[in-house]
């Protein structure tokens, strides 16, 4: 009987940003949900170029890559319009959604930027 090892399955990432005025956290996630990296960027034309380099999907062993993130305030505006010029895919996350999931995975709430970055990957994919 043949026993079959672990295999690389490319499949996707997603990118969840949790956008500022300043600086956006970065957490890229698998398809099972498994955090690949997490970094922040600048909230500039250089940024976007950063977060589109440090997200290749070949580089993740992903066949594409999906973007994430709420809609609040106006700075989603921009980002949408950059990703939208690369012609790259994305989703708008709910805040509530984020919200609710936060709620359901820590007792105490505990709301950081780092943390909403990790908790619209979920509700984005």
């Amino acid at each position: 009987m043949a026993t079959v090892g672990p295999r690389l399955a490319c499949d996707h990432i997603t990118v969840a940003l949790d956008l500022a005025a300043r600086e956006h956290q970065v957490v890229i996630v698998d398809g099972a949900g498994k955090r690949l990296t997490r970094f922040s960027i600048a909230h500039s034309r250089a940024g976007i170029a950063e977060l589109l380099r440090r997200s290749q999907p070949q580089r993740w062993c992903a066949a594409d890559r999906l973007f994430a993130f709420e809609a609040t305030g106006h700075v989603w505006e921009a980002s949408a319009r950059h990703l939208e010029a690369a012609d790259e895919r994305y989703v708008i996350v709910n805040p509530l959604a984020t919200f609710r999931l936060r709620e359901a995975r820590s007792m105490d709430r505990t709301k950081t930027d780092r943390t909403d970055a990790e908790q619209i990957a979920p509700a984005g994919a």
